[in-house]
């Protein structure tokens, strides 16, 4: 209060004495005021702000609100209740919790399958998919890096934590961050020690394997399972787990969709079948949030692959065959999937393979 009183007495005495242009102002002692007050002016600042406006207004709010409470204020609400379900909610109702919470919205909760909410050794691995030990602002993400959450995969002694990955992408005046593909709608919601963060989806499927044990793993795959086994390229590529990539995967119905005789001539011509398929092996990751109307994708084989938006569908061209893009965000431990309808094969590649 002294501080502030004297701040308000020496702006009225500085600002009296130069309104009134008094021809005897007395420069110097001017000088040891406006010193005193840079001082008065420090303290001020130290005092008032660093303390209570910095722990409290910069880093979101009151210590008293629990991550519990956050989560509850941004309505979240059936996230609540499975964390609740899974005996997991005491970590957001403990106040002094240090944790980052991605918690996704109702409406993205909705879209989760019974048969998933139903299973709850799967549902307890996703929800402690969206928790991690430690306090983390946007501010620290990166661009394809990871996040370590409290999940756990395998069985010893191969058990290992399962990551979240970030993406940062720019548009225009504007950035969109994701976690694992999931956009984040409401950021940095804080109170000191724990972190809120809400997303508009459930991160799932949880990213447990590479490309190439994932497409194993998937039924509407199989097809194409059986075609990447017989390239030693292909598997590799989709095994590699220090590189970055976005494979749109044709499904059983995109291969099965082909001219007569078409998938067994290609099945049979290894070199063409791996030059057909690699063009959709995107470098970098790409999540369905990032999508734009008439983005231009780099392939592994520097080929380009155009991404346009009709009718409510994401179509893919490498410039004379389309696919649409049937699935999406399936994230791997080296990118992420995406499933197409159709195979991107060339005119002239066509009326080798059926000529």
């Amino acid at each position: 209060m002294h501080c502030t009183i004297s701040l308000v007495l020496l702006l009225t005495t500085v600002t009296s004495n130069v309104l009134t242009l008094e021809p005897d102002i007395n420069y110097s002692k001017l000088d040891n005021m406006l010193d005193d007050f840079r001082i008065e002016l420090k303290n001020f600042m130290q005092n008032t702000f660093n303390r209570r406006w910095l722990s409290e207004t910069l880093r979101g709010y009151s210590t008293s609100e629990k991550a519990y409470d956050i989560v509850l204020r941004l309505n979240a609400t059936l996230f609540l209740k499975l964390l609740k379900k899974a005996n997991l909610d005491s970590i957001l109702k403990n106040p002094n919790s240090k944790f980052t919470i991605f918690a996704p919205t109702n409406e993205g909760l909705m879209k989760l399958p019974d048969k998933i909410k139903k299973n709850s050794t799967l549902m307890n691995s996703i929800l402690r998919f969206h928790l991690v030990s430690d306090y983390r602002t946007t501010s620290s993400f990166i661009n394809n890096d990871f996040i370590k959450t409290i999940a756990k995969y395998g069985v010893p002694p191969k058990r290992r934590s399962l990551n979240i990955r970030t993406n940062i992408y720019s548009r225009l005046a504007s950035k969109i961050i994701t976690a694992s593909g999931s956009k984040i709608l409401n950021k940095d919601n804080s109170n000191g020690l724990s972190v809120v963060h809400l997303i508009d989806g459930l991160m799932f499927p949880l990213p447990v394997e590479n490309a190439y044990d994932e497409i194993l793993r998937q039924p509407k795959f199989s097809i194409l399972r059986r075609l990447v086994s017989k390239s030693y390229l292909l598997i590799r590529v989709l095994s590699e787990t220090n590189q970055n990539f976005t494979i749109f995967a044709p499904t059983n119905e995109a291969f099965n969709n082909l001219p007569a005789g078409t998938l067994k001539k290609l099945e049979n011509n290894v070199p063409l079948l791996t030059q057909t398929l690699v063009k959709a092996f995107i470098s970098n990751i790409y999540y369905k949030a990032s999508f734009m109307d008439g983005m231009n994708l780099i392939g592994i084989a520097q080929n380009t692959i155009q991404l346009t938006f009709h009718r409510h569908d994401f179509i893919i061209s490498d410039g004379e065959t389309r696919a649409k893009i049937s699935g999406t965000d399936f994230s791997v431990l080296n990118g992420v999937i995406h499933s197409i309808d159709n195979i991107l094969l060339k005119r002239d590649n066509t009326d080798e393979i059926i000529g």
